[in-house]
């Protein structure tokens, strides 16, 4: 469901029984645009607000979303009216209460309005597969997208993409993965141990030994090894030719893949595996940071952009 639906609030004054759409832009404004600039500095709202010109201050922010999820709501009612959609209030209000209180790092860190239960769960499609609509959320089977729908011109929803047909902007069915086949782009089913292939992806473990071209299951501690993708550790020791546990802190390592933690510290000289370090700690290498990367030498959020993490 689109991250919008979760802005329901029940006890907006401009809901009423008749029409409980009626409050949801004003109350997605007001929820928005609260956390925005409760948890983002001007940088930060640059990064994450939609408009250009940025809004200056929350009251513009507000009447600019309004504008804009008022028209969303166009759309919504359209659905509800058919009998395309329906709302749940109370998942929304649920979803509502939740986006307020989250901590400004779970609000902006995580995708918290597509994960949310609640969130997912305050639109729900009913039109099943080949059905007129209008909009892919109207679709009730998951993964179901709606094709040929334009403007008021009402489409078809359909399945995602089966074994051997064309992916649909790199998604496929459920079990079946996006390959290169004879030039394609096609949905097909992850290879078995035992079978061809070209790259890890292609195979039901996501291992591929390169040497034989085949499918394998990663092997155990002690088993022969040459990579360390063909380790159910991650870790192959070179030297020895076998599968290694990967080692806890302060032993001595050479390199990151062999620490537990993920992270061999050299900077003294000898390595040893360490913790890794919060966001802002200073760092010379990404491995050295929990988010995996060092930008400007501290540890940064992985996404390399603003989190809003708190004025």
């Amino acid at each position: 469901m689109s991250g919008l639906v979760w802005a329901g609030c029940s006890d907006d004054p401009q809901q009423t029984p008749d029409d409980p759409l009626a409050g949801l832009p004003k109350t997605y404004a007001r929820v928005q645009c609260g956390r925005v600039f409760a948890c983002c500095d001007a940088a930060e709202r640059d990064d994450v607000l939609l408009f250009d010109p940025v809004p200056a201050t929350q009251q513009e922010c507000e009447a600019r979303y309004e504008s804009f999820f008022g028209a969303v709501v166009v759309d919504l009612r359209k659905g509800i009216d058919a009998g395309r959609l329906v709302y749940d209030a109370a998942r929304s209000d649920a979803c509502f209460t939740k986006a307020e209180s989250a901590t400004c790092a779970d609000f902006f860190g995580t995708d918290f309005l597509e994960e949310d239960l609640d969130c997912e769960a305050a639109f729900q499609g009913t039109v099943a597969l080949g059905g007129a609509c209008l909009a892919d959320d109207e679709c009730k089977d998951p993964g179901a997208s709606c094709a040929g729908a334009s403007g008021a011109d009402l489409g078809t929803c359909k399945a995602p993409p089966g074994e051997g047909e064309p992916c649909q902007d790199g998604l496929c069915g459920p079990g079946l993965t996006c390959r290169l086949d004879e030039g394609m782009l096609k949905c097909v089913a992850p290879t078995a141990d035992g079978g061809a292939c070209e790259l890890d992806i292609d195979c039901q473990s996501s291992y591929c030994d390169f040497q034989s071209g085949v499918c394998a299951a990663p092997a155990e501690v002690g088993s022969a090894c040459s990579v360390n993708a063909g380790c159910a550790s991650g870790y192959c020791d070179v030297a020895a030719g076998t599968c290694a546990a990967k080692k806890t802190d302060g032993a001595a390592c050479v390199t990151s893949v062999e620490c537990a933690s993920g992270f061999c510290d050299d900077a003294a000289g000898a390595g040893a595996c360490a913790p890794t370090k919060p966001d802002g700690a200073a760092c010379m290498v990404s491995a050295e940071c929990a988010s995996g990367l060092c930008d400007a030498g501290a540890c940064s959020p992985s996404t390399g952009t603003p989190v809003c993490d708190g004025l």
